[in-house]
């Protein structure tokens, strides 16, 4: 009876060997589980690729602005992939680990005007969004809707404003990094709602 026993499990054990053998042609993929996107990385402007923004420019016109990117991939192992699974398993990937990226682009035709928001869901990073409008860049953070304690802070913070008619709240004032007197300014629901440049004309939203 033993003997029997035996022989069916030798006879048994090469099909289970069989069934959970690696394709050596499949290739293997990380447990690493990707640094997210912060809520307000995740929302900021409620964008989504093909929307429409109406803008008018203060000399006068209105124009449109469309949102012609909005691109979420990974990087891992200092490389970029469009997604999870494509992340390969590597000495690489396991020392600096795979983070969630987040990339916008929001363009009008004329008067040829482009904002770009890029987006990085390291931990152990700032999770804010870096903002380039042409040779202009800013610093979006979470805190800028606070009151700041330096009056050289480079956003402030404003209850609420109306443009175009309609009543903005919680809105936040970014000086650009360069020498200059540009300034963004913008809601989490709805992005940048203006763009004062250094000549004293601005751009406002529309709705």
């Amino acid at each position: 009876m033993g003997l029997l026993k035996f022989s069916s499990l030798a006879l048994a054990l090469p099909l289970v060997l069989s069934a959970c053998s690696i394709d050596e042609d499949e290739p293997l993929f990380c447990l690493t589980v990707p640094d997210p996107l912060s809520s307000f990385q995740k929302n900021i402007g409620s964008y989504d690729l093909g929307d429409s923004l109406t803008f008018v420019h203060s000399n006068g016109y209105e124009f449109q602005m469309a949102v012609v990117q909005d691109d979420v991939h990974y990087r891992a192992g200092y490389q970029d992939y469009p997604n999870e699974r494509s992340i390969p398993c590597n000495s690489d990937v396991e020392r600096t680990g795979a983070v969630r990226l987040r990339d916008v682009t929001i363009e009008s035709d004329y008067p040829m005007f482009s904002v770009h928001l890029s987006m990085n869901g390291d931990n152990d990073t700032p999770q804010n969004i870096k903002a380039s409008f042409g040779k202009y860049h800013f610093i979006l953070d979470s805190s800028d809707f606070k009151e700041k304690n330096y009056p050289f802070e480079e956003s402030t913070p404003i209850e609420s404003m109306t443009i175009n008619g309609k009543e903005y709240k919680n809105v936040a004032v970014v000086k650009a990094l360069e020498s200059s007197s540009t300034k963004i300014y913008y809601t989490v629901k709805k992005g940048f709602i203006k763009i004062e440049f250094d000549d004293g004309t601005y751009i406002t939203r529309k709705e």
